[in-house]
């Protein structure tokens, strides 16, 4: 189940990037983050209230704990895989915006 509503979630995700016209790496970043952020937070969803049982805690206490989690594992896992592909990512998916913008030089000028 976690990996349908990952799979249509990222669909989607994709279609709203390329619709908006985002760059490739970043539409790709932005997809792969989606569906990680998915697969893992339904999978604590099922496994947290197990283990609280376990524990003699309350499973009710599972939902915000599993919020505040997927929160901080969110962004850590947005800028993990966001660095990996955008800092390593092929030059051929790269947006020309950033290409020139990185390959052009400035030369000084003398006004005097």
């Amino acid at each position: 189940m976690a990996s349908i509503l990952s799979v249509v979630l990222s669909c989607a995700g994709f279609l709203r990037a390329i619709v908006f016209d985002t760059p490739m790496l970043e539409t790709i970043a932005v997809t792969t983050v989606l569906a990680l952020i998915v697969v893992i937070s339904i999978g604590l969803g099922t496994v947290l209230p197990l283990v609280l049982r376990k524990l003699h805690v309350n499973p009710a206490h599972s939902s915000t704990t599993i919020q505040v989690v997927m929160d901080i594992l969110g962004v850590l896992l947005t800028i993990l895989v966001s660095r990996l592909i955008l800092d390593f990512g092929s030059p051929i998916l790269r947006s020309p915006t950033l290409t020139s913008y990185n390959n052009t030089t400035t030369t000084a000028t003398n006004y005097n």
